[in-house]
């Protein structure tokens, strides 16, 4: 395990989004969540570090027995692997085991229940985030070996019906590769560093903008449009002062903390009073789709 903090959440940024416009709760909700799981990150990062150690070694089992099982199946079937390691970054495949049939990913569902459970956690949506962080990490650790010791964060941002959306997939290795003129790699023999860095740099920023490109169509050919900007004038929807309440609500459901002990340990010698923090915690919890997690903590013990 490292010391090092997660890495952050989700940009804050609407400037650049689109929605559709009956759709403007669901934007402000995944909004919200997005908050949430950014003070999550930064403000209890041993959330993180509790799935790291109790979940992932379980997943990470369960994704090479299933890469296997499809590498042994690949003759008959050369979609299955595919669809195998796919169904692991799903919570539905997971949530729907048979302890019979499926003992290892039975054992996976059962351990990520728990995790949200320690942690006041237990919404859908944050088991298919935790499921999003462990696959992204077993992914990374396959890519690069040396990879070690932190789970990967992340927020998977709007979900559609509408198909999916297009993947960013920009090839860049780290293990050295004999093949000559094979893309993303650097040949020292014939090339110098920052040469080969300007290179890939420029790549990178021309595949980025096609890339955005091919998502603005893909939007509006699915009916979408450009989001307005965040209202400033809208009370508590944007600042500093927003971003606080979720800083509440994450330590009254990840930490237990109640509104008295919230203020001990944020402004212990300021004018927060419990009844500001309450009101902050309620708030955030409204926009993020949490209100059930923090009424059910009124019939718990005020402090863990």
């Amino acid at each position: 395990m490292t010391n090092k903090k997660p890495a952050g959440g989700p940009p804050n940024d609407r400037s650049e989004r689109y929605w559709r416009k009956d759709a403007e709760g669901d934007l402000l909700l995944n909004e919200g969540r997005g908050r949430f799981l950014r003070a999550l990150c930064r403000h209890a990062p041993q959330v993180y570090e509790d799935l790291e150690k109790s979940v992932f070694p379980l997943y990470s089992q369960l994704f090479d027995i299933e890469c296997k099982r499809a590498h042994e199946k690949a003759t008959s079937d050369s979609r299955y692997g595919v669809a195998s390691t796919y169904e692991l970054t799903d919570l539905g495949h997971l949530r729907y085991a048979s302890e019979v049939d499926a003992p290892e990913r039975y054992k996976v569902m059962q351990s990520l229940e728990v995790w949200a459970s320690r942690w006041n956690l237990r919404q859908d949506w944050i088991l298919e985030h935790a499921v999003a962080c462990l696959s992204r990490t077993k992914e990374r650790l396959i890519r690069d070996p040396r990879f070690r010791g932190m789970i990967v964060p992340g927020w998977q941002g709007w979900s559609s019906g509408e198909g999916y959306i297009p993947s960013l997939k920009f090839v860049f290795s780290l293990t050295p590769d004999p093949t000559p003129d094979r893309p993303g790699r650097w040949q020292p023999e014939i090339q110098s560093w920052s040469a080969f860095e300007t290179q890939v740099r420029a790549d990178f920023e021309n595949y980025l903008t096609e890339y955005k490109q091919q998502v603005e169509k893909w939007a509006i050919e699915k009916g979408y449009e450009k989001a307005p900007g965040p209202k400033r004038n809208r009370r508590h929807t944007d600042g500093d002062g927003a971003d606080e309440h979720f800083r509440w609500l994450v330590l009254h459901l990840a930490e237990g903390l109640s509104y008295e002990r919230i203020v001990e340990r944020v402004d212990p010698l300021g004018d927060l009073n419990p009844q500001a923090v309450g009101f902050g915690v309620r708030d955030a919890a409204m926009r993020a789709g949490l209100s059930e997690l923090v009424n059910a903590r009124k019939n718990k013990p005020p402090d863990r």
